[in-house]
This record gives C-alpha cells, sequence and structure tokens, in this order.
C-alpha cells in the first residue's frame, strides 16, 4: 500500500518545536501562498499603470503647452511645437490604426460594408438564409452578386436595402460577394456558383419551385426586380411600386425614391 501523501509545510518546522507550536507553520504557507497568488495580479497592474503614464505624458504636453499661453483675453493663443506633439501622442494611443481615407461612391476602394455605409442598414450582411436553404424550403429567393470594393456596387446598395423593405418576410434576399465563389467548380442546383456570370452587381430571382425567373446584371432597375419579385410570390405590387428611382442626398448616401412627375 503506498504512502498517503499529504501537504506539509512550505518552511522546515524547527526540530525543538513541540506539537503545541505546529499550528506556527499553515501561517507560513498562506502567506507564501497569498504571494504566489497575487504577483501576476501586481505584475498586471504595474503594465497598466505604465499604459496610463504614457497617455498622461501625452495629456501633459497639451496641458503645458497651454498653461504657457499668456491668460491676457486680447492675446491670440498659437499652438506650439509640443501642444502638437502631445495632441499626436493622444490620438495615436486613444484612436489606433486610424486611416485619412474618406469613403466615397465614386471610386473601387474598400470602405466597408456598402450597405450600411451607402444605404444605412446593417442587417443585410449576413443574410439570414442560404440558397440551399430557400429552395429546401419552397420560398422565393433573390440572391445578389456583389463587392464591396465596386463604385457600381456602392450605388446599387440602396436598391438591395429597398427590396428588404418592401417585401420583407415575403422573400429570402440573399447579398453574397463573390470573391468566394471565383475559380472554383460549381456544385450544383443549390450553389450559388452555378447561376453567377462573373458580373457584379448581378440580381438573380428564383420561384417557389427553385426556378430562375429572372436573371439580369449591372444597375438593374429596382421595377424590373419587383415585377420579377410579384410574379414569384404572387403578391401584386401596390400602386406606385413600378415608379422608382434612385438619388443621392449626401456624399456617401442615396435612397430610392419615387419617380417625380
Amino acid at each position: 500500500m503506498s504512502p498517503k501523501l499529504t501537504r506539509g509545510p512550505l518552511l522546515p518546522t524547527p526540530p525543538e518545536a513541540s506539537a503545541a507550536a505546529l499550528p506556527w507553520a499553515p501561517q507560513v504557507s498562506a502567506r507564501h501562498e497569498w504571494y504566489a497568488l497575487r504577483w501576476p495580479l501586481l505584475s498586471w497592474s504595474l503594465l497598466a499603470w505604465g499604459r496610463r503614464l504614457v497617455c498622461l505624458s501625452g495629456i501633459r504636453s497639451v496641458v503645458g503647452g497651454a498653461a504657457s499661453v499668456t491668460p491676457a483675453l486680447h492675446t491670440r493663443w498659437r499652438p506650439g511645437a509640443g501642444v502638437l506633439a502631445g495632441v499626436l501622442l493622444v490620438l495615436l494611443l486613444v484612436v489606433p490604426g486610424a486611416s485619412p481615407a474618406w469613403a466615397g461612391l465614386d471610386d473601387d476602394r474598400y470602405d466597408g460594408n456598402i450597405f450600411a455605409l451607402y444605404a444605412g442598414n446593417g442587417s443585410l450582411v449576413p443574410p439570414r438564409s442560404t440558397l440551399a436553404e430557400a429552395r429546401a424550403d419552397g420560398r422565393v429567393a433573390v440572391v445578389i452578386y456583389y463587392l464591396d470594393d465596386s463604385s457600381v456596387s456602392k450605388r446599387f446598395a440602396p436598391v438591395v436595402s429597398e427590396l428588404q423593405r418592401q417585401w420583407g418576410n415575403s422573400i429570402e434576399l440573399i447579398p453574397l460577394v463573390t470573391d468566394p465563389l471565383q475559380d472554383r467548380k460549381a456544385e450544383g442546383a443549390d450553389d450559388p456558383a452555378s447561376y453567377w456570370k462573373g458580373t457584379i452587381p448581378q440580381v438573380v430571382v428564383f420561384d417557389r419551385a427553385g426556378k430562375v425567373v429572372f436573371d439580369a446584371s449591372g444597375s438593374v432597375s429596382s421595377d424590373a426586380i419587383n415585377s420579377a419579385v410579384s410574379r414569384a410570390t404572387g403578391i401584386p405590387l401596390p400602386a406606385g411600386a413600378n415608379a422608382l428611382t434612385t438619388e443621392s442626398f449626401n456624399e456617401l448616401n442615396a435612397e430610392v425614391v419615387p419617380v417625380r412627375p
């Protein structure tokens, strides 16, 4: 039978210690455990305070530069090199990775989610369903092929957002970036790559039987898409739904509005 191992004191017990003095040993053990458990926390606290001191040094540069300005109200204050350096340091610490680039509708630069940026709708991506799921459930599906770094796709984003607003849960709206579809073989009727023609944007409408009833590329009009969706769902279009156009109301955003007479 193997001997049972018990946890003993961290410090050796003096040979002359009596049984009454043994309680002294657990107190030393607890003290060592206290240091062992709290030393990592103390180390992290020191690192955190170091970061704060770096940030405070930048703020102190700003305050010091401002304090050197004469208090006379008629004197015009001009920031010195210390103030500018402090502001730059604070910005670098508070806003890491900030880019001076500006988003724009008319360029092919990646700015982020085009539906959130240019249509004010961040709920479109990722789509709530796949083409395979929509076909299996017998639901009408509208697949939008696009790229985030395409000016044509950026301008088409409000049209896609308007489809969601107008048709809601009557259809499955599936916006798909085409990067994962490039240079790969299609894998059947449920694979979106089977219907992509290599152009953007491209709109494909599937009826409840999974059959393609509409397929168009480029800046497809809202009227054409709504007519195809109406035929696929059997839901008649409301009055004025086929008289829509896209208008920009600032440098970044556009919306689909009725055509003015």
